[in-house]
């Protein structure tokens, strides 16, 4: 028998076992080809009641501390659980099963378009303007006030959870977030207070992308979200972080305590270098923030709108992929858009899971800068929404 046979006989079977459980389950789900698979799951494609659907499948497994899913449907669930306010950014769940005995754990999702990271490769230079990643970080940072608002920290903020719509125009210009599999509460749903910072037992987050405190361990609050969206704008508007030949050097742990380093090391001046200032502040103001403060999303999204107003008159919806349109209608449109974090992406954006720690635990799901005057608080916050019908 060759070598890689066998993996792909018990991927195939996997797979009818899972479609012989949406049987049992008597759902209208049909599982139309897989997408991808890693150690924690597999993503297909399908459809569902005759909606385009990703189908999430998780294996349980007892005594196994792999409940990236469960965490990912909790958080989802938190996120959406106030029926008077709907929040656009963030999808909703379609369905949801989980049973011991049937072995696998299931979450449906909507199917949308692609990701910034598929984005980014199809622009010329392999980089975004500095328009659109401005008018990203305008819609990111609205995301990130959000989860703040729901005492959660995402804990992966990188190109690849960031995804737009599949409908061409509006769909286009909108951003989500997705993939809550390694997020957790940073307000103690025990107490209601903010979580304690202490040491884990691991790190949490994708190499590229995560902060600083993320690398020492360091419990994760809404400073290292905020720091590891800073990297990625900057990571949009240069094409690469000068950490990156580290990463593909050859694999071991001592690459990341070398990218940690280097991270520690390089100023923000060399880092932005060439870049509009706004973004050297919002690397400087993540950088500043303590474990417990939260940050002024309202000032920072002030600041980059006064930014687009002032060099380019307007802040407009229009995206490198609207006005240079990728084929998001092609069935690569949904390759990625909810693969989990578990499944390594090509270009070496590693990743490293906590799986210990308060394991069971309500509280642990699992594993400044200057503005101008020209604009209110109020205004910020609405512009830097979704755009509406």
């Amino acid at each position: 028998m060759p070598s890689g046979s066998g993996q792909g006989e018990d991927s195939d079977c996997s797979t009818c076992a899972v479609q012989d459980l949406i049987i049992t389950l008597g759902l209208d789900l049909k599982l139309d080809r897989k997408l991808n698979s890693g150690s924690f799951g597999t993503v297909y494609r399908g459809s569902m009641a005759g909606r385009q659907v990703a189908v999430k499948v998780e294996p349980v497994e007892e005594d196994s501390e792999n409940e990236t899913l469960k965490t990912e449907y909790r958080m989802y669930r938190w996120l959406h659980n106030d029926r008077y306010q709907k929040y656009i950014g963030i999808p909703r769940v379609l369905f949801y099963f989980s049973g011991l005995e049937q072995a696998y754990r299931i979450l449906v999702l909507p199917c949308m378009g692609l990701n910034l990271k598929q984005l980014m490769n199809r622009q010329p230079n392999r980089r975004f303007s500095i328009q659109t990643t401005a008018l990203i970080a305008l819609q990111g940072l609205q995301h990130l006030q959000y989860l703040s608002s729901k005492g959660i920290v995402h804990r992966d903020i990188k190109p690849a959870n960031l995804i737009i719509g599949s409908n061409r125009g509006f769909g286009q210009s909108c951003i989500y977030l997705v993939d809550f599999g390694l997020s957790k509460f940073f307000i103690s749903q025990r107490t209601g207070k903010h979580i304690s910072n202490r040491k884990c037992d691991g790190v949490t987050g994708t190499l590229r992308y995560m902060g600083i405190h993320a690398h020492e361990a360091n419990e994760a609050s809404r400073r290292d979200d905020l720091q590891a969206f800073a990297y990625m704008l900057i990571y949009f508007l240069k094409g690469r972080l000068p950490w990156q030949d580290i990463e593909t050097s050859a694999p071991g742990e001592d690459n990341w305590s070398r990218v940690h380093q280097m991270k520690r090391t390089i100023s923000t001046r060399d880092l932005c270098a060439d870049l509009p200032e706004v973004f050297s502040k919002l690397l400087d103001y993540s950088n500043d923030l303590v474990f417990d403060e939260d940050p002024d999303y309202e000032l920072l999204q002030r600041m980059f709108f006064d930014f687009l107003v002032a060099n380019f008159r307007h802040v407009k919806y229009e995206f490198d992929w609207t006005t240079r349109p990728a084929a998001t209608g092609s069935s690569a449109a949904t390759t990625t858009t909810h693969i989990s974090s578990s499944t390594a992406p090509a270009d070496h954006d590693h990743h490293h899971r906590h799986h210990h720690g308060e394991a069971g635990s309500a509280d642990e799901p699992r594993r400044r800068t200057d503005s101008h005057d020209s604009m209110t608080a109020s205004d910020a916050r609405h512009v830097s929404k979704c755009p509406t019908r």
